[in-house]
């Protein structure tokens, strides 16, 4: 899924960045296991709290503040190398819907026939 995503965000990344991050997979594959997994509890556990405690609810957020803190150390230790991204030219409208196009197309053709 995270290649997914990165390969689908690509033309937009480097239209807006005009770089290519070469370990976006990598620092997604450490960070993102780790949001995924404390999170969205979390956020649950606070929305769960909040009609018994507000100061209750803020101190659950404060351990979700923690964490977020954790998952962007992982993402700034994987930014810390200088080979970590390339610039790259800035593709214009018509090369983004041919890139998402290349994406479609290649999708059709891997996806086997209903019926």
């Amino acid at each position: 899924m995270t290649v997914a995503a990165v390969l689908f965000l690509l033309p937009v990344t480097s239209s807006y960045f005009h770089r290519v991050s070469l370990v976006s997979f990598l620092a997604n594959m450490t960070a993102l296991p780790h949001y995924g997994n404390l999170h969205p509890a979390v956020g649950l556990l606070a929305v769960a709290c909040l009609p018994l405690s507000q100061d209750l609810a803020n101190s659950v957020l404060a351990v979700a503040a923690w964490g977020l803190d954790r998952m962007m150390d992982y993402v700034n230790y994987w930014s810390g190398f200088p080979w970590t991204e390339i610039q790259v030219f800035r593709p214009n409208f018509a090369e983004i819907l041919l890139c998402y196009g290349f994406f479609i197309l290649s999708y059709l053709s891997e996806t086997p026939e209903m019926g």
